[in-house]
């Protein structure tokens, strides 16, 4: 079973996590999110106005 690392290329924080799991040599499938498609930008737009 492979790990899913959902997150962005330029996220720190998914930069850090995927240092981490290289140097623990954890088996790992990269998953590119974009934050301005879909059901997560909407229930963000929803929550914060935005237009």
């Amino acid at each position: 079973m492979v790990l899913k690392l959902y997150g962005w290329h330029k996220s720190t924080y998914t930069q850090r996590i995927a240092m981490v799991l290289h140097k623990k040599q954890v088996p790992f499938e990269f998953v590119m999110v974009d934050l301005f498609k879909g059901r997560l930008f909407t229930l963000y737009a929803c929550i914060y106005s935005l237009p």
